[in-house]
């Protein structure tokens, strides 16, 4: 994979080579070119002429070979940081599941995709221990309120009903937001977490 910084370098040098390549087609033939005339030498603004004219020529070579070879490198350039853009903004919306792919393009882009993946990934561990969390909040939920309906004093019972079930809907508003993210290899269910790679296999 080739850095940025030697990509620019190689234009450069390509660049200055063909342009010095081109000065040199378009001057040699015009020295070459020059003949003494009947009377003598040729006249200075006949070979002056000539010069320039092959010096243009050469010059529109080298612009062309650099502009083309410019467009490469900012393609190449262009296309993983777009590639980069979408994966990103997928990730926004919740897909943790669209990494950014990072053996194309060059050290650097690769090196940015690498280190949003790792943030991708890590919000992705974060929100599954949350969901692992939730799954015990929710069973010691279901515990309290059962004690509670055997709770003598019916005034009491449904004060504390009314507490806990709040505590309840928080739970479940914080399970839907995990939902709503897709994740890298796993799937979530009601109470586990499934893996993508062997269906099937339940974990946590």
């Amino acid at each position: 994979m080739i850095s940025l910084r030697t990509k620019l370098w190689i234009v450069f040098l390509v660049m200055l080579t063909a342009s010095q390549a081109a000065a040199l087609l378009g001057v040699w033939p015009a020295l070459r070119d020059v003949t003494p005339g009947p009377t003598g030498p040729a006249p200075e603004t006949a070979m002056h002429d000539h010069l320039v004219r092959r010096l243009a020529v050469a010059g529109v070579v080298a612009l062309v070979i650099g502009g083309v070879l410019t467009a490469a490198v900012a393609r190449s350039m262009t296309r993983p940081m777009a590639v980069i853009g979408r994966r990103t903004q997928q990730m926004v919306e919740g897909r943790l599941d669209r990494l950014i792919p990072t053996d194309s393009g060059d050290r650097e882009t690769a090196h940015v995709g690498e280190h949003i993946n790792d943030l991708a990934m890590n919000l992705q561990e974060s929100l599954l221990f949350v969901w692992k969390r939730t799954d015990g909040a929710l069973a010691r939920y279901e515990a309290i309120r059962r004690h509670i309906s055997r709770c003598g004093d019916p005034e009491l019972a449904a004060l504390l009903t009314a507490e806990i079930d709040d505590a309840g809907r928080e739970i479940e508003e914080i399970r839907t937001l995990v939902r709503s993210f897709r994740f890298y290899d796993v799937d979530l269910d009601d109470t586990v977490i499934l893996s993508r790679e062997t269906p099937g296999n339940r974990s946590g």
